[in-house]
């Protein structure tokens, strides 16, 4: 007997289950893929807010809260779009006293003890925060640089000399004439003015910037993580600062407690990493 061929009724009806069978399988695909890109997308969002955590929390935890004296008032502004802190750039040792204004101080070192640091060498527009012993209890004078260069053989008479090697020693110049109590040994804290502020960038989206001052202006705006959420209900930047009794204040005052939250843009979704600083003195 032979056999019959498909009929066209029986080849439309397998196209037709066929075109299903592909509509469906295209549609988990792609759902799959739906799925994967929005958690690539908060993965990489949770990774910027992560960013922004670490750029901040030891900022804050260095910069001093109790506002009392000239190195206790690091905090200047504190709000949702803008904080501004008198940042730690590094330390060093007054080494030898040349005149009023100016002091040596020993070279950078590798290895410890370091008795010169700093992450950015000073310059114009930075505090050089001076120790003065002749106050009881000494007192933390503040002070702007004018310079800074080197002196092939400064620190003369310092019973460091030794140790330093034939390293260059620093040269600091202040605008302003030192406390008399200033001697060889005082320490010496470099801070510099620096914003984080939350911005709106070319893209029509929020960010994580940072600026700092040069001394006679704020430089460009530098990105730091984003896109954040924009200004509104839970916005992508909050900053609050409180005493110890657990008020909100401004900087001026007694600083014990930071707390900041960074939310990111990530679509339908938000995510945030919120954390709480101590600064240091703050107590």
């Amino acid at each position: 007997m032979k056999r019959r061929g498909f009929t066209v009724v029986e080849l439309l009806v397998a196209l037709v289950l066929l075109s299903v069978l592909v509509g469906a399988v295209a549609d988990v695909v792609a759902r799959q893929w739906r799925a994967q890109a929005a958690l690539e997308a908060r993965r990489a969002a949770h990774a910027q807010l992560v960013a922004a955590a670490d750029a901040l929390r030891p900022m804050l935890r260095m910069a001093a809260g109790d506002g009392d004296v000239a190195d206790s008032s690091d905090l200047a502004v504190v709000s949702d779009t803008l904080l501004e802190v008198r940042a730690t750039m590094g330390a060093s040792v007054v080494c030898a006293v040349v005149d009023a204004r100016t002091v040596e101080l020993p070279p950078l070192a590798a290895t410890s003890p370091a008795l010169t640091w700093w992450r950015a060498a000073p310059q114009p527009g930075d505090v050089a925060l001076v120790h003065d012993d002749t106050p009881p209890g000494g007192a933390w004078v503040a002070l702007a640089v004018e310079a800074l260069g080197t002196a092939a053989g400064g620190c003369a008479g310092s019973p460091l000399v030794g140790a330093m090697g034939v390293a260059p020693r620093f040269r600091l110049r202040l605008a302003s004439p030192l406390p008399s109590g200033v001697a060889a040994g005082a320490p010496v804290r470099f801070v510099r003015r620096v914003r984080w502020l939350r911005y709106r960038a070319s893209d029509g989206r929020w960010y994580l910037g940072e600026r700092e001052w040069d001394g006679a202006s704020w430089t460009v705006t530098q990105p730091v993580a984003g896109p954040l959420r924009p200004p509104g209900a839970r916005p992508g930047l909050s900053v609050i600062a409180r005493d110890s009794a657990g008020n909100v204040v401004d900087a001026a005052g007694r600083v014990v407690r930071v707390e900041v939250v960074v939310r990111a843009d990530a679509g339908s979704s938000v995510d945030s990493v919120a954390f709480a600083v101590a600064p240091r003195n703050g107590g």
